[in-house]
């Protein structure tokens, strides 16, 4: 009896070595050794193997970045280990949503990765606004005249080509206007380029306020001003009214350095499509005009003969 009870702890030694030598295994080693036979019949230690096991398998696919398995089993660890899978499927959404652009992602769990994660997210959203707001500086600084805020030459280039093909597709007028100071050197020379400058904002100011929203004015040249005024009649009435309320808005005087000037200004005309079907045509009629106004004293505007071929 001695004898068996001696060779029963024998082997109840030989299998807690087996067992824990095992446990050890699935913990430390990366590639552990089958289960031993001597687990077969211990089914509290078959279930903390299968939950060893399952744990090394998460663990396993994390490491290669798979955080997609479902832990089965219950308890402590495994819990944990869900969680943290958990965690990990926010990081990487929040992360696919900062690889599509929005920098407005923050994560509120996870302590210092959160604040990390956080202060990378501002920064990228910080650097992003300040991007967009130079974008914006420079296209409006390119087709700005940096003096007056009108549009700049480059833009009204451009605009007069869509502008004619919108005409053209309607079926409508294009009334091109060419402005430009009389004595505008005289006015540097005697008082100055402050004055000269402050007297090119304020007629600017002016004849923007003589516009519609369609309408586009631009600064050409140095005291040269051109307009584009969509017109949906054929009627001369109201290319001349136009021209009225332009010729109002400059026909004042001006403040310059304390006091008040009476300022002139040639204005050109010319009409689409009966003077040009292009831009250079168009500009180079409304030109000639304009320098047929400079023949006469104050503020003058000639439109071509193109005006007696509309309807009165």
């Amino acid at each position: 009896m001695t004898e068996n009870k001696l060779e029963a702890e024998v082997i109840s030694e030989k299998k807690l070595r087996d067992v824990l030598s095992y446990f050890s295994s699935l913990i430390f080693d990366a590639t552990p050794p089958g289960i031993p036979d001597s687990i077969s019949d211990m089914p509290e230690a078959q279930k903390l193997v299968e939950a060893l096991q399952e744990v090394r398998h998460v663990l396993i696919m994390a490491k290669n970045g798979d955080f997609s398995y479902s832990v089965r089993n219950k308890g402590f660890i495994p819990g944990s280990l869900k969680a943290l899978q958990s965690n990990f499927n926010h990081i990487i959404w929040f992360a696919n949503e900062v690889a599509d652009g929005d920098f407005e992602q923050r994560i509120d769990f996870m302590g210092e990765f959160a604040s990390a994660f956080n202060a990378m997210t501002k920064q990228l959203n910080d650097v992003l606004k300040k991007l967009n707001e130079q974008k914006n500086d420079f296209s409006h600084r390119a087709f700005h005249d940096q003096l007056t805020g009108l549009k700049n030459r480059a833009y009204f280039d451009e605009h007069i080509i869509n502008e004619i093909a919108r005409a053209k597709r309607s079926n409508s007028r294009l009334a091109v206007i060419v402005i430009d100071l009389d004595k505008f050197k005289q006015v540097n020379d005697t008082m100055g380029h402050r004055a000269g400058d402050i007297l090119l904002i304020e007629f600017a100011k002016r004849i923007s306020k003589s516009t519609r929203e369609i309408d586009t004015t631009a600064r050409i040249g140095g005291d040269e001003f051109g307009m584009l005024i969509p017109c949906s009649t054929n009627r001369r009435e109201h290319l001349i009214k136009i021209k009225d309320r332009i010729v109002s808005h400059i026909n004042a005087y001006f403040e310059l350095e304390g006091s008040e000037y009476k300022i002139s200004a040639s204005l050109g005309i010319s009409i689409y499509p009966h003077d040009g079907s292009d831009p250079r045509t168009l500009l180079g009629a409304a030109d000639a005009v304009m320098y047929e106004a400079k023949k006469t004293n104050g503020t003058w505007c000639v439109f071509t003969s193109s005006l007696d071929k509309l309807d009165p």
